[in-house]
């Protein structure tokens, strides 16, 4: 059964390999990337949603683009900021949350633009060769094209999978803090690649200390991404996969 939805329309795609495999869509629906956002803003309790004048239904693109960038939100003013653009996406996605959302066609005040309506599949088809090209592992986003304010706004959205530790761009990794995005050093990177491929890891683990080996680990611990798995050995080794 369908839920009928009074806001931005979001226009067809052609399916395409080489535009990394966007489904396409022509019906008036809501957009993905603007709904799982406003949804995740809304249990943060950061404010009422916007409506529409209309219907008195709400708008989650224009609600997106309300509460500003931030940890998991970029804006760009036009797709020549691509690559910047896809360092932030990779910043996002290399958060504990794995959440990224790049919206082109709104400056990072929030005032809405629009992206050069000339060719909209020929820009679809760009920005997804250039995330074939340059992101590693291979990333498979949702882009979308939505109306806002009468003009097309590019919206990208990318969920990080649990045994992917983290995405690179053109060879370099980053970190989201708030809305700035960070290149990571080569320390840190190491450090979070082992951190969460432990965490991934079904079992059997070997202790670098005494070499005691286990098939599942009893501990937890108090982490800064909540509960975790204790990699402590008690004879004051650490426990890796095997």
């Amino acid at each position: 059964m369908g839920t009928a939805f009074h806001g931005p329309r979001v226009l067809g795609f052609t399916d395409d390999p080489d535009a990394g495999g966007t489904r396409s869509t022509t019906s008036r629906v809501p957009c993905a990337v603007a709904a799982r956002s406003s949804a995740s803003e809304t249990r943060e309790g950061r404010g009422a949603q916007s409506r529409c004048q209309r219907c008195g239904v709400s708008d989650p693109l224009s609600d997106l683009i309300r509460r500003g960038e931030g940890q998991t939100v970029e804006f760009k003013r036009s797709l020549g900021q691509r690559d910047r653009a896809l360092e932030a996406l990779c910043g996002m996605l290399n958060t504990n949350g794995g959440e990224a959302t790049v919206l082109f066609g709104v400056e990072p005040d929030g005032d809405v633009r629009g992206i050069d309506p000339g060719n909209i599949d020929s820009h679809q088809r760009s920005l997804s060769r250039s995330i074939q090209n340059n992101i590693e592992p291979t990333l498979r986003p949702e882009l979308q094209i939505a109306e806002l304010e009468g003009k097309k706004i590019l919206a990208l959205h990318a969920t990080r999978p649990r045994d992917v530790p983290l995405y690179e761009f053109r060879g370099r990794a980053f970190i989201r803090i708030g809305s700035e995005t960070l290149r990571m050093s080569l320390s840190e990177r190491e450090a979070l690649v082992k951190r969460r491929r432990r965490a991934a890891h079904p079992g059997p683990w070997k202790c670098d200390g005494c070499g005691s080996v286990v098939g599942k680990l009893a501990g937890f611990a108090i982490t800064a991404e909540g509960i975790a798995e204790d990699f402590d050995c008690p004879c004051g080794g650490e426990f890796s996969p095997v």
